[in-house]
């Protein structure tokens, strides 16, 4: 699980690939790098997240941003996206985000 603080912290980190659609909930902790960018900063995300032992990579589903992002970075990917994530972890706000819309 994400810590309740930053999700760069130990040796891994959760990256949420969603744009606007990141405003709904996230997991806690995680850092968004939206997927529209994403290739093109490749070299900074590099240089920022290159020592984690793993890299965790989800968006709305894990079936297309989240994967996409993941095979330019040789990561992983979080199964069944946010979606999944709110119907276990939803209401449990150790794990979940929320911000002001």
């Amino acid at each position: 699980m994400v810590s309740s603080g930053s999700g760069e912290q130990g040796d891994y980190v959760v990256i949420d690939v969603r744009r606007k659609d990141h405003a709904g909930g996230h997991v806690r902790g995680s850092v968004q790098c939206p997927a529209q960018t994403f290739y093109d900063d490749l070299p900074s995300f590099y240089k920022r997240f290159g020592e984690k032992k793993q890299v965790i990579f989800y968006c709305g589903s894990s079936n297309g941003r989240g994967p996409r992002c993941a095979r330019w970075s040789a990561a992983f990917v979080m199964k069944g996206g946010i979606k999944e994530w709110k119907e276990k972890f939803g209401r449990d706000d150790a794990l979940m985000d929320r911000d002001a819309e």
